[in-house]
């Protein structure tokens, strides 16, 4: 009689205490009863209790192993459950067009689609080919393509009074169908036709998806865009001969994303390392606001605080005198940033409220741009001839429209 036991000596009760089996017996071992119990002769007194014993010991090992065996079987079905659906999600898109419920195709033959009934041409293995064909074309745009493409290939243009008219003649598998036919063994509805024919007659060539041209942001990138043109319009100088707008010559590029780094901390509670990178940072300025770039040189006069204080800072001889020159070169910008903010913030209050409040903003035009006569064409002779300067002064007043008037201020 054969036994299956797991480990150790499941017999070891029917043995003496000074004999043991020459080897333990492992997981799936068959080990011969009759091998193990002819090493020790048991009294006929010890039979019955040997024998029971005996019993009980296969018992439990049996049970065990039974347990044992349910647990591996339950784990291996898991595993075996697990990569079966991974394998079904992998076969769910290949076999997409399979997964599709098909049309009965001898109702499709009762269809009327014309005198000629151009369906019955078909074998339903046919009709089944052609349908499968358009289904493994791809997504809508794909297919919607494929009808396009079709259309123009086998229609013809013409004109009906003032609307146009377009005769259509399908081939399938080199034979003619009509209109309805080619549409039913493509399995595509009258509306979704009519759709694409209305684009062949617009001129349309290529489908294009309807929310390809949208722009989808993600918060932070807005949020970036928002305070970059805040900032950039509140503190550049917008050009009057360009569509230009200059930021200070003395700024970077890395400085604006360290300063909306270190606000968004203060005011948002962001972390820098959840903003977006810089690199990020200088392509949506170039994509979103081109119209703001820092110039290398400024065409126009420079403010005679900041000239005067970069002229000293380059002149400055040790690191400490350049860096107090720094300092009060930033607090400047920022006073001057100030100034710019109570500006646009009473313009605005201003527009809202015309009855009480009337914002007016003067300022003095480069006599460089306003020299007379202006001439179409220069040439040397005549760039080093006396001009008559003309200074004009230029007062907006901040209504709900824009209220300019310009004045010459030296009486010409």
């Amino acid at each position: 009689m054969l036994h299956i036991c797991r480990t150790g000596y499941p017999f070891s009760d029917t043995l003496s205490s000074g004999e043991a089996p020459s080897a333990p017996f492992g997981r799936g071992h068959l080990v011969d009863d009759t091998s193990i119990l002819s090493s020790h002769q048991p009294t006929e007194s010890s039979d019955s209790s040997s024998l029971s014993t005996h019993q009980e010991t296969e018992t439990s090992h049996t049970n065990e192993l039974s347990t044992h065996c349910d647990s591996e079987n339950a784990s291996e079905y898991a595993s075996s459950s697990n990569s079966c659906d991974d394998s079904m999600r992998v076969r769910q898109t290949k076999r997409r067009r399979l997964s599709q419920p098909l049309r009965n195709y001898s109702i499709l033959y009762q269809v009327t689609c014309c005198k000629n009934v151009c369906i019955q041409d078909f074998s339903p293995a046919e009709l089944k080919d052609v349908e499968l064909t358009f289904k493994d074309i791809g997504n809508e745009v794909k297919q919607k393509q494929y009808i396009l493409d079709n259309i123009r290939q086998h229609s013809v243009l013409s004109m009906k009074g003032k609307r146009k008219h377009t005769e259509t003649d399908f081939r399938i598998l080199g034979k003619p169908v009509c209109v309805k036919a080619w549409r039913e063994m493509h399995n595509i509805s009258q509306k979704r036709y009519e759709n694409c024919v209305r684009m062949y007659k617009d001129g349309v060539i290529n489908v294009v998806h309807g929310n390809a041209d949208q722009i989808k942001m993600k918060s932070k990138t807005t949020m970036a865009l928002t305070w970059m043109r805040f900032l950039f319009e509140r503190i550049g100088d917008w050009m009057p001969h360009k569509t230009e707008v200059h930021l200070p010559k003395t700024s970077s590029k890395k400085m604006f994303y360290q300063r909306m780094c270190k606000e968004f901390e203060e005011d948002y509670n962001i972390k820098p390392e959840d903003n977006i990178s810089y690199e990020y940072f200088t392509t949506i300025w170039a994509e979103h606001l081109p119209e703001f770039k820092i110039p290398k040189t400024s065409e126009f006069v420079e403010c005679s605080i900041c000239a005067q204080l970069k002229e000293d800072r380059n002149r400055a001889k040790t690191k400490q005198k350049k860096e107090i020159i720094s300092e009060l070169l930033k607090k400047h910008f920022v006073q001057v940033e100030t100034e710019r903010k109570v500006y646009h913030a009473t313009r605005e209050q201003a527009r809202f409220e015309p009855d009480e409040i009337m914002c007016i903003i003067q300022d003095g035009m480069d006599q460089k741009k306003t020299a007379i006569p202006r001439l179409v064409n220069e040439d040397k002779m005549t760039s080093l001839l006396a001009r008559i300067r003309l200074h004009i002064t230029v007062s907006c007043c901040q209504l709900l429209s824009h209220r300019r008037y310009a004045t010459p201020s030296n009486g010409y």
